[in-house]
């Protein structure tokens, strides 16, 4: 999957999920991430992951890299077809306003479902 999430809306909105995050089992997923809350003073996001829970409770995180804007990120993906509620992630840390760091920002959250790719 190569795909691209906004988190304007959830990030302001917890209570609303990402849409549903698809993979194919064995693939790789890149992720980009837009529209990431912007700095203002000295708050700022300075790290963007996204975090993936799949079917058979394996889980890992990958770290975004910021470019031009938006934040990469590769997840190495699983071979567990199925779906995972709440199983896929984007969490932030950064800087407060007045220069402290911050861990663990939630900027969504959604359905993660891994599709068998065999034919």
């Amino acid at each position: 999957m190569i795909g691209t999430l906004s988190v304007k809306c959830n990030a302001a909105h917890p209570e609303m999920a990402l849409p549903v995050v698809y993979a194919f089992a064995g693939s790789p997923s890149s992720v980009r991430v837009l529209d990431v809350p912007r700095k203002i003073g000295k708050w700022a996001i300075t790290k963007v992951y996204v975090h993936a829970l799949y079917a058979d409770s394996a889980s890992e995180t990958a770290e975004c890299v910021l470019t031009g804007g938006c934040w990469v990120g590769t997840l190495a993906g699983s071979q567990a077809v199925g779906m995972s509620r709440q199983g896929f992630s984007i969490l932030a840390d950064g800087t407060d306003e007045n220069g402290d760091d911050v861990v663990g920002y939630n900027l969504g959250m959604g359905d993660l479902t891994v599709l068998d790719a065999s034919r």
